[in-house]
């Protein structure tokens, strides 16, 4: 009864100091951090991190390359409609994803409007808000809208308002155009200025008036 006792308990020892000498236990191992993969693949410059940021102003042409003597990136569906070559340009009704950056220049690919996030070029860093301003509901300036003789008299006015109604209206919010802000001819009266600016995607695009 003792020896198998015995037998079994060397056994047992013997079994578990085999173990151990063959399979060192590996969380005990230390490896250095691997540095991740950049996100994004950039034939110039250095990857960025893919933040989505707003653009001040309008008419900013992409290009192909971190340079103004390089090619324009060329908007193919109006050039074909219209028959002479047209460029892709955003304005402050956009939204871009940063993704690679070389100097003062930064490759984007538009994020809104949906439809057109084929699109992808390089623009000077300037035409862009910084990340910090790009909040989920923006804030409009005068150099975000067209002005004309019918609007110039009323900025600041104009100004406050379209920034509460993207704020307020939800079928504004993210989706309004400040370049189509303009003087109603029909609505307005000698004394009473009526205003009206573009909201909407796609299909579901119509005109929000407002007064002053």
């Amino acid at each position: 009864m003792n020896m198998k006792h015995l037998t079994i308990i060397t056994v047992t020892a013997l079994s578990l100091f085999g173990c151990s000498a063959e399979e060192p236990a590996t969380h005990a191992q230390v490896t250095p951090d691997q540095p991740s993969m950049p996100k994004f693949s950039c034939e110039f410059g250095t990857s960025s991190d893919g933040h989505i940021v707003d653009v001040t102003g309008s008419d900013h042409r992409l290009y192909s390359k971190p340079d103004v003597s390089s090619s324009q990136i060329i908007n193919q569906k109006a050039t074909s409609i219209l028959g002479t070559t047209q460029y892709h340009t955003i304005d402050s009704s956009t939204r871009v994803q940063i993704q690679c950056e070389d100097g003062n220049w930064v490759k984007v690919q538009l994020q809104e409007p949906e439809w057109l996030r084929h699109v992808i070029g390089w623009v000077e860093r300037t035409a862009l808000l910084a990340t910090s301003q790009s909040v989920a509901v923006r804030t409009y300036t005068e150099a975000d809208i067209y002005w004309d003789n019918g609007t110039e008299p009323y900025k600041v006015a104009i100004v406050n308002a379209i920034n509460r109604i993207h704020q307020e209206n939800p079928k504004c919010t993210g989706s309004l155009d400040p370049g189509t802000v303009a003087l109603s001819p029909s609505k307005s009266k000698p004394g009473n200025p009526v205003f009206f600016v573009t909201c909407g995607r796609g299909s579901n695009v119509s005109n929000v008036f407002f007064q002053l």
